[in-house]
């Protein structure tokens, strides 16, 4: 029971770290972050080489234009043209994440190919990381650490392409206030079960003990005559 009082308080403990768990009362705003510095982020491998981001296709005049000002016009930090790589297609691209896993938290697949055809349209499909990572009391979103920051830099380069500047154009994030998630409580959940199995585990030990004595026969051996 004290087992799984402790086990319970820590998961308790554990979940006051996430936002779920909180009680959100008002929205506050606030900017998306740049394209991060993959060297900087804790949950990719230190033993490889890691890029800000990936994106196919490579060689296209309209896409270079774009990935260029992405890079140079990051806020606070333009990324270095080594942090960037880019393949031919998305199939390469899938190969290469397969490969060389954990070196790259996000990838942008750009579609040039969309009416009227003459580059002046262009599509793009994010490709990220899904799961979470948790260390040390904090999350890694991967929508507002990853997928937000890269879907700004790249709308922000087609903006300028077409309209030649960012007059007015500014882009930021809210939650949404909420009341707390409910927490379940495992000691409650558990509890009956673990000391259910506690009391059946003694009673099999006790009747293993009654049927051993009984088949060697030393329950009837002291018996008086």
């Amino acid at each position: 029971m004290f087992l799984t009082w402790l086990v319970g308080e820590a998961i308790r403990s554990s979940e006051e770290y996430r936002e779920a768990m909180s009680d959100a009362r008002s929205s506050t705003v606030e900017p998306v972050a740049p394209v991060g510095d993959c060297t900087a982020n804790r949950y990719l491998r230190s033993d490889a080489d890691c890029y800000d981001f990936v994106y196919s296709p490579a060689g296209d005049p309209v896409v270079e234009g774009l990935v260029a000002g992405m890079r140079e016009n990051n806020p606070g930090r333009p990324i270095p043209e080594g942090r960037v790589r880019g393949f031919g297609d998305r199939s390469a691209v899938d190969a290469f994440l397969s490969e060389q896993w954990g070196t790259v938290p996000a990838a942008i697949h750009f579609d040039t190919q969309l009416p009227p055809f003459d580059g002046s349209v262009v599509g793009y499909t994010l490709q990220t990381n899904s799961t979470v990572s948790f260390f040390k009391g904090k999350f890694t979103h991967p929508n507002l650490d990853h997928q937000l920051p890269l879907q700004v830099a790249a709308e922000r380069e087609m903006l300028r392409r077409l309209s030649g500047g960012l007059a007015g154009w500014e882009v930021a994030v809210a939650t949404f206030p909420h009341p707390p998630a409910q927490r379940i409580a495992l000691d409650g959940s558990i509890a009956p079960t673990f000391v259910f199995a506690a009391a059946c585990f003694n009673m099999v030990l006790a009747m293993s003990a009654v049927l051993s004595e009984k088949a060697s026969g030393f329950r009837g051996a002291p018996r008086p005559r």
